[in-house]
């Protein structure tokens, strides 16, 4: 009969809880690991089966290392600050701090009923007051460092939803959330300086020796580091220069044209009358446009300004177009044309701009010189000019010529821009920063921090959910925290260090203090900023005077395994290593790197193929499937579909095979007895090795599966000893907590079996002294045959007499019989 799933996971969960079992301790001899997820954001609709898998996989990782005597820090939090909860305040006149604290409670019951051994002590949410005050500490660091401004910048203003978006959350001009128009323009706010760190956040990636070579790749692309040199073009009839900034000096003799972005500074300037309508339409089009979009849509568009530079190489006329593929915050926004380059290549044919070639592959045939001369292909490669010299002599020999002429600087350049860090919503942190103002409300000094004891600074409370709907009448995005007046203007004073120690109503300041009228910063910061540190807080969540202590931190050091999906493989990873690397400056943290291996999971996509989606009806609930065949039956399944790191179809078949194993694991304690059963030494012993190796590796469907060949192995024996069960039981742990815990008890063990030791093997006993080889007939295979160290001739040919397909072909006329042992068995007849 099945065992009761239901009922044990109820009361292991209980005894778990009881015991602390997975409390963790800050002081420890034991060596320690820290693993740790992506936390989640707790939404609304909860788990689908596809967002177990990297929590399933880390908390294998985790009761193993604790297994092997490790101190584990495995904690869990919620990233709660965001849009969602906002719009769903809105329109269910919710408060958001409600919902949010309910979707938390929803994904707790579901994370628990998995069996994940978080240490719930440590558990947090960037909504927690005690969390977002060091949020806000941090922010101060870094606006102290100077890391943190206000400057004017291109964003994506998207009137509908009343915010600025990320590239990221912009499709084709339109709002990931409701499909709204988002507009290009320019707007004062808050960035970070994180382009002050690219040099080391890309140097640094050469450190990361345990990250995914993809992941590593995908931030050295973001970051984008470049040498070459910018160029300066004169524009003719006017006292305007452009200045392009490029790597591919060797190909300026063949530029034939010159492409701005649409946003690019001195366009109104050199625009002719003759062109300002249709620059000016073309700009307009260009702001609806993301530019994710802009850089990936490869109909690329353009508009003639009517005006022409010099090539300062030759004096060539080079007229200048708008493009929308070229991008006014990388490099100076513009670049050179010619036929060298993809982009530029099809953008000039298209538009039927001359194109001019210079550089051709060594040892080029007078064919493939001919097909580049005639434009039938672009060659993007270095290479060499008809003089025989190389693209590198040519960057180099120009490179020094220009500059000699004050036409040229050599340049290092990065693709990284600074952190956007202004959001408009009302969901999310507070900046703690006020602004001095005069008698009529106008802002009179610049930004100010409040003091830290000024900290947290909450939102303000919400009686009339009108105040936080967007107003749609606005043509400039306007925080809505702008609207909460009694909270936006605040009495104060500055202290001895030039902060802002703000007063309640009717509260008077110290004696030989002022009192002065401050205004709020009215903007939010993103949902990133909570993100980027919480892995410190998990150490020392507790504390109300420091964000970590610091001996705490320098005992847990990196996070010593990260696993999360790889869809955070740039924005959150990079903003979590420049964070880190800024208090590692300010000596708050022992490593200039947060995370010291990283491992991503693969997606587990509907029985369809398609991705699991609430809209497409494919989602399948992990709660179900718990019920039905419990916890351990699903973390086994998600782990046994395919490798961790690829993605995989999900199949209900497939997973009742897997209660189907637990079924015969929890069976096979009617075997149990007090005599040691050496049959089994080779498969116990091999098992042993085989998942203590496949775990450090990942590879945890090889695990199940050595194991579910243990179990059919043991299928076949009478008996085994209690020691070889316990053992068996102790490796399956990791993988099926909430039986093995129960089975490891029932044998009469009063401690759990997550804080038991790992087994340990006999290397000698994982040798098999057995071995399936193969006889052949004339040289002719005809079947196969087991044999051992101590079979001879004589007893092989008895076993392959017994095979029906090699009998037949023997006759009683045996020439000659050649066994070579534990190889091979050859009969000549």
């Amino acid at each position: 009969m099945p065992y009761d799933h239901l009922k044990i996971e109820k009361n292991i969960q209980k005894y778990w809880d009881k015991n602390k079992t997975y409390s963790t301790d800050n002081t420890s001899n034991k060596p320690k690991k820290y693993i740790l997820d992506m936390f989640p954001y707790p939404s609304g609709a909860g788990l689908h089966v596809g967002h177990p898998r990297g929590y399933v996989g880390s908390d294998i990782l985790a009761r193993f290392y604790r297994q092997k005597g490790f101190n584990v820090l495995h904690p869990i939090g919620f990233d709660s600050f965001g849009l969602p909860a906002e719009n769903y305040a809105k329109k269910n006149k919710v408060l958001p701090s409600v919902i949010t604290k309910s979707n938390v409670e929803t994904f707790k019951k579901q994370l628990s009923a998995l069996g994940l051994s978080y240490d719930w002590d440590r558990e947090l949410a960037t909504t927690d007051e005690d969390f977002f005050k060091w949020t806000q500490w941090i922010f101060l660091q870094l606006f102290k460092k100077g890391l943190a401004y206000e400057e004017s910048t291109m964003v994506n203003w998207c009137p509908a939803l009343g915010t600025i978006l990320a590239n990221e959350e912009v499709t084709d001009g339109l709002s990931e959330i409701g499909s709204h128009p988002v507009y290009r323009k320019p707007l004062k706010q808050w960035s970070m300086r994180i382009t002050k760190y690219a040099e080391r956040l890309n140097q640094d990636i050469e450190t990361l020796s345990k990250w995914p070579d993809k992941i590593k790749a995908m931030q050295r692309n973001w970051i984008g580091k470049s040498v070459g040199f910018e160029v300066d073009f004169n524009v003719i009839n006017s006292d305007k220069l452009v200045q392009v900034y490029t790597t591919r000096l060797d190909t300026l003799p063949s530029t034939t044209f010159i492409l701005l972005a649409p946003e690019h500074s001195i366009i109104s300037e050199i625009t002719t009358p003759e062109q300002k309508s249709a620059v000016e339409a073309y700009q307009k089009s260009t702001s609806l446009k993301s530019d994710l979009t802009r850089q990936e849509n490869q109909e690329f568009t353009g508009v003639f300004t009517g005006s022409y530079a010099i090539n300062p190489i030759n004096g060539v006329k080079l007229p200048i177009w708008l493009a929308d593929f070229v991008l006014v915050q990388y490099a100076k926004g513009a670049v050179f044309g010619d036929a060298h380059d993809k982009r530029d290549f099809d953008f000039a044919q298209k538009y039927s701009i001359p194109l001019g070639t210079n550089i051709y592959p060594v040892n080029a045939s007078e064919e493939e010189i001919r097909a580049i001369k005639a434009f039938d292909i672009c060659y993007e490669n270095d290479g060499v000019d008809e003089t025989g010299k190389t693209s590198t002599e040519l960057r180099s020999e120009l490179g020094k010529l220009l500059i000699k002429q004050n036409l040229a600087k050599e340049k290092t350049n990065y693709r990284l821009k600074d952190w956007g860090f202004s959001r408009q919503r009302y969901w999310g942190e507070p900046i703690p920063i006020v602004y001095e103002i005069n008698l009529n409300k106008q802002k009179i000094t610049g930004p100010t921090p409040l003091a830290f004891e000024m900290l947290p600074l909450k939102l303000p409370e919400i009686d009339n959910f009108d105040l936080i709907d967007y107003d749609m009448t606005k043509e400039d995005p306007e925080p809505i925290l702008n609207r909460f007046d009694s909270w936006m203007y605040v009495d104060g004073y500055y202290n001895d260090n030039n902060e802002v120690i703000t007063l309640s109503p009717n509260q008077r300041p110290p004696a030989g203090k002022e009192i002065i009228e401050f205004v709020r910063e009215g903007n939010t910061m993103p949902q990133w900023a909570g993100s980027s540190w919480y892995y410190l807080r998990f150490m020392d969540n507790k504390n109300s005077e420091q964000f970590v202590d610091p001996e705490i931190e320098k005992y847990w050091g990196q996070v010593d395994i990260y696993v999360g999906g790889a869809e955070h493989a740039v924005l959150h990873l990079l903003y979590s290593r420049f964070w880190h690397k800024v208090l590692f400056d300010l000596g708050y943290v022992s490593h200039s790197e947060p995370f010291l291996e990283l491992m991503n999971q693969g997606l587990i996509m509907a029985e369809d193929g398609r991705k699991m989606s609430k809209s497409l009806g494919n989602v399948v609930n992990p709660d179900d499937i718990v019920k039905d065949l419990g916890s351990d039956s699903l973390r086994l399944f998600e782990m046994f579909i395919g490798p961790f790191d690829q993605n995989v179809a999900w199949s209900t078949s497939g997973i009742i095979g897997m209660r189907r194993f637990l079924d015969k694991v929890e069976l096979i304690s009617n075997k149990v007895n007090g005599v040691h059963n050496s049959n089994i030494d080779f498969i116990h012993n091999l098992t042993i090795k085989e998942v203590t190796n496949n775990i450090v590796e990942y590879k945890f469907n090889s695990s199940i599966a050595r194991m579910m060949e243990w179990v059919n192995a043991i299928s076949k024996e009478d008996k085994i000893s209690k020691t070889q069960y316990l053992e068996f039981l102790q490796i399956l742990a990791p993988f099926a907590p909430y039986l093995t815990e129960y089975l490891w008890q029932e044998l009469g063990n009063t401690n759990s079996i997550h804080l038991s030791t790992w087994p340990t093997y006999n290397n000698d006993l994982t040798i098999s002294k057995t071995k399936v080889i193969g006889v052949q007939i004339n040289g002719k295979l005809r079947g196969e045959i087991e044999v051992d160290e101590d079979d001879t001739t004589e007893s092989a040919m008895i076993k392959a007499k017994e095979i029906e397909n090699v009998s037949k072909y023997l006759t009683n006329d045996i020439k000659k019989i050649i066994y070579v042992p534990m190889r091979v068995l050859n009969v000549i007849c």
